[in-house]
């Protein structure tokens, strides 16, 4: 009896034992030392000069329940427009003018939007970008997807193509390539998918019942 009892307080004891070195080695520092630099930096608007901004505002329209995407964002494409060994950024809004950035060297860009030539129409909804050579000059181009809440098949949802003329100008050739797209894209992808040595398109489309709300007949009020 008398060995019994010892061998439950030995247990018991080494119960305990366990558990203290079990909760020490879980124990969170107040503070990890960590002598590394940080990966990131982060840039003020005034630093680059970069001062876009995607603002969307709530209309008849536009608005979550007539358009469950519209606050999806559109993203941005970083791409090397002019060749000289500096990557630019094209910034997409869904509702306002798209910008497009160059980079003058030491993280520094110029808003070149007005003289590029790209230009966007009243009531289109940008839901994403890609860049692509599509003519294989050498030549960054850009490819702008459409969705809004309209029927498929509605001119406002045609896609858009910006052909690199060269001069950091841009010419919209969409329609002329076969790629004025109106089926509610949201992203796009450019690949030789048949191994010609042609570029084919992988178009990335939604779902076109996103109305939380009986839908209008009558859109004269919205046109």
């Amino acid at each position: 009896m008398k060995q019994f009892k010892f061998l439950l307080i030995c247990i018991a004891i080494s119960s305990c034992n366990n558990q203290e070195k079990n909760s020490a080695s879980f124990v969170v520092p107040d503070k990890i030392e960590n002598d590394s630099p940080t990966q990131f930096e982060i840039l003020e608007s005034n630093q680059t000069d970069i001062t876009f901004q995607n603002d969307v505002e709530e209309t008849v329209l536009y608005n979550y329940f007539n358009f469950m995407h519209l606050y999806m964002g559109a993203g941005q494409a970083i791409a090397d427009f002019n060749n000289d060994g500096l990557q630019d950024i094209y910034f997409v809004s869904n509702l306002l003018e798209d910008h497009l950035y160059l980079n003058k060297g030491n993280l520094k860009f110029e808003d070149i939007t007005e003289k590029s030539g790209i230009t966007k129409k009243a009531n289109i909804f940008s839901t994403g970008v890609t860049v692509v050579d599509i003519n294989s000059d050498g030549l960054m181009d850009i490819y702008l997807c459409r969705s809004g809440p309209f029927k498929t098949g509605d001119p406002k949802l045609s896609n858009q193509l910006f052909i690199n003329n060269g001069d950091l100008s841009f010419t919209e050739k969409a329609k002329e390539y076969g790629l004025d797209d109106k089926s509610h894209s949201t992203q796009a992808l450019f690949l030789d998918y048949d191994a010609d040595g042609d570029l084919d398109l992988y178009l990335v489309n939604t779902p076109v019942d996103f109305n939380y709300i009986q839908k209008v007949e009558d859109r004269e009020l919205i046109e």
